[in-house]
């Protein structure tokens, strides 16, 4: 087992940072023959900074059980994130196993700050910071600054887009900067890491895939990072004994509740406005499908919110309906893409196979390489791949595409290397640019000085 030391302090704008990563970007380019201009990081939540401001209407919070599993407060952190869809981290010290505040809220109109200040009000010795930088929100004792959690740095000497979370991320920075009380990805309290459906590896559900900035950064900036990535994901950070970070879905799978007011808010933030409804199963399809990488990676987290309550519509225009299609798998199958998906839809079964892909290779070659790829995976066999070898990939189609090709490249080896084999003449598709994907020394120790920021 690694071990853990929590120490320092994040370096904002200084020379030194400017420098290394320079430097760092630099060495990576020499490494990897292709120092491409940096990749555009969204690193500012407009929803989190929003989420104390959300009139969620009726809200009743009654948490109950597990108290002697968990601290008290743990479980009605839960139910108002889950429940409410108010996303905030916690960070817990041992002194919270003893806390006892009850807390419960009954109110027919209430905002985001209510249900907060709510929660302080029963436990007095937390409060909440909402992070400068990406606006996400930390419940923490008062007796401990928000600028002392997780503080010991990282660098990241490039942009690394989709990045699985868990193996890519949360795995090698814990086991980097913690090297003198042991580090574990799970829970104190005996929970276990929550996992969604059992499979194989259940760790590899929380690979979602997170884009990194370069620049120098503390552990609890990674954390935000991931939540960045997703609106569905939250952390617990317990401090008693080693280091305890846990990852939560906050997914809310009640078929008898309409859509949470947030994860509407949350569309409405990224998309589109609704007037305060729930999208449309047409629009979820035709924004699924959307040539905006963020608008369709927005319709994808609002599926997952939604959970069965927010279902697209078939499409009889081929390209939305085959987005859709990966929109879905992207959602449902984290960190399981061999898992058999697009082989058993009709479309895409037998002789109709060669028909489909045929047909989008026509139509939108972009959309047919990330197809391809994920029936590569699927089947184990790259050769679909070659129905779109010999296509020259413009820029805007590869602006389009490259989230999905980098996350597929990135998850599987066996696509990655096909891809490399097929020579594309484009910067982002090169051998010299996909063979950066391989890379999993992301993150590299950040040396110590004595610019430290309070």
């Amino acid at each position: 087992m690694k071990s853990i030391q929590i120490a320092g302090y994040r370096l904002v704008g200084s020379k030194f940072t400017l420098a290394v990563s320079l430097m760092m970007g630099a060495w990576f380019g020499a490494t990897t023959g292709c120092f491409a201009q940096p990749e555009a990081v969204q690193l500012h939540s407009k929803w989190d900074q929003e989420l104390l401001s959300i009139e969620l209407g009726r809200v009743n919070i009654n948490p109950n059980g597990g108290a002697l599993i968990a601290p008290e407060m743990m479980f009605a952190w839960k139910e108002m994130t889950t429940k409410y869809l108010l996303r905030a981290n916690i960070y817990l010290d041992a002194a919270a196993e003893s806390e006892r505040g009850g807390f419960v809220f009954d109110k027919e109109k209430a905002t985001g700050k209510d249900v907060f200040d709510a929660f302080l009000a029963a436990y007095p010795t937390y409060t909440y910071t909402c992070d400068p930088v990406t606006s996400v929100i930390w419940f923490h004792p008062k007796s401990v600054r928000y600028n002392d959690i997780l503080s010991e740095k990282v660098l990241i000497g490039r942009p690394a887009l989709q990045v699985p979370m868990y193996s890519g991320v949360l795995e090698p920075v814990l086991g980097l900067l913690y090297p003198s009380s042991t580090a574990v990805i799970g829970s104190y309290w005996g929970r276990g890491l929550e996992a969604g459906p059992r499979r194989e590896n259940p760790f590899a559900s929380w690979n979602i895939p997170v884009d990194l900035p370069s620049g120098i950064y503390c552990a609890r900036d990674i954390i935000n990072f991931c939540c960045v990535s997703s609106p569905n994901l939250a952390f617990t950070v317990e401090a008693v004994g080693r280091l305890w970070l846990q990852p939560v879905q906050l997914t809310y799978a009640n078929p008898f509740v309409p859509v949470r007011i947030p994860a509407i808010r949350f569309w409405e933030t990224e998309i589109s406005d609704t007037t305060n409804t729930p999208p449309s199963r047409g629009a979820l399809a035709t924004f699924m499908g959307d040539a905006s990488p963020r608008k369709r990676w927005a319709a994808r987290e609002y599926h997952k919110a939604a959970m069965g309550l927010g279902e697209g519509a078939a499409s009889p225009d081929l390209k939305t309906d085959v987005w859709e299609l990966l929109g879905f798998k992207c959602a449902g199958l984290v960190g399981h893409g061999e898992s058999a998906f697009f082989i058993k839809e009709p479309k895409f079964s037998g002789t109709n196979r060669a028909i489909t892909m045929r047909n989008l290779a026509r139509v939108d070659p972009g959309l047919a390489l990330v197809t391809s790829m994920e029936l590569a995976r699927e089947q184990q066999d790259p050769s679909t791949m070659d129905m779109v070898a010999g296509h020259k990939f413009t820029e805007a189609e590869i602006a389009v595409i490259k989230p999905d090709v980098y996350r597929i490249a990135r998850e599987s080896k066996l696509v990655r290397d096909k891809l490399i084999q097929m020579k594309f003449e484009a910067p982002e598709l090169s051998p010299a640019g996909l063979h950066e994907l391989e890379n999993t020394n992301l993150f590299i120790l950040a040396p110590p000085d004595n610019n430290k920021l309070n």
